[in-house]
Formats: structure tokens, C-alpha cells, sequence
């Protein structure tokens, strides 16, 4: 008898496993496309503000405000719309980031480990 119930116990126990893994799936598949979305959004907006800084010729007046020189003896080349964009996927990519396991249900982050 004590046998029996043993078998019991682990086939449950078993069951239990299995379901917990096969009903995170979905949620994982969910968070995955969620976070490449909010990527190719990311970059993509990257690259439109980068050509629409480009088109406004924000670099041009910079550099006709001395800001070019101080850029370059920093070791750097002056190109705002790359700066503004690779800011702006950053910006969206840390969302992203935040957003994928609430939108997925794979639970809330706690007041603790924002504070971090």
C-alpha cells in the first residue's frame, strides 16, 4: 500500500512538471515576439530620425556653432542624428525590455529590484 501511493505521489509530481512546462510555452513565445517586435520598432525609428536630422542638416549648424571642434578633439565625429537615434532604440529597447514579462504573464517586477 505505502508502495502504491509512493507511485502515485511521483506520477503526480511528474504531471505537474510537465504542465508547469508546457503551459509556460505559450508565455515564452509571447515574451520572444513581443521583444523583436519592439527591436525592429527600435531600429527602425532609429533610422528615421537619423535621416531626419540628416535632411534638417542639424550636423551643419553645430559645426557652424564650434560644437564640431569640441566633438573631434574628444576623438569622436559629429553625427547628431546617429546619437539621437541610437538614443532613441535605446530608450524603446529598455521599454521593451520591461514590458515583455508583464505582457507575457511572466509576472511584475517588485518595488525592491527597481530601486536597484
Amino acid at each position: 500500500m505505502i508502495v502504491q501511493s509512493w507511485v502515485q505521489v511521483l506520477q503526480q509530481s511528474f504531471y505537474n512538471l510537465l504542465w508547469g512546462v508546457v503551459s509556460f510555452i505559450p508565455n515564452f513565445i509571447v515574451a520572444v515576439i513581443v521583444f523583436l517586435l519592439g527591436w525592429f520598432i527600435a531600429m527602425w525609428l532609429e533610422m528615421l530620425i537619423e535621416q531626419a536630422v540628416r535632411a534638417l542638416r542639424v550636423d551643419h549648424a553645430l559645426r557652424a556653432a564650434g560644437v564640431g571642434g569640441i566633438v573631434e578633439r574628444a576623438g569622436y565625429n559629429l553625427n547628431s542624428g546617429k546619437f539621437l537615434g541610437m538614443l532613441c532604440e535605446m530608450v524603446r529597447g529598455h521599454r521593451c525590455v520591461h514590458h515583455v514579462p508583464s505582457s507575457a504573464g511572466l509576472g511584475r517586477r517588485s518595488r525592491s529590484s527597481s530601486s536597484k
